[in-house]
């Protein structure tokens, strides 16, 4: 029997910077580049819960 990807999984949450840096596929240095100017959403807090 094979394993089949979930089609309607979602992308991983609450990363921490380093791991959504290497999740791109960039240092860490461009991926603060690309946030500064709009490439990436910046970060948010979790409310919890």
């Amino acid at each position: 029997m094979t394993a089949r990807s979930d089609p309607i999984a979602y992308p991983p949450r609450g990363m921490s910077r380093d791991e959504v840096a290497r999740y791109v596929g960039v240092g860490t240095t461009k991926f603060d580049e690309m946030v500064a100017d709009g490439r990436m959403p910046s970060p948010r807090k979790s409310t919890g819960g």
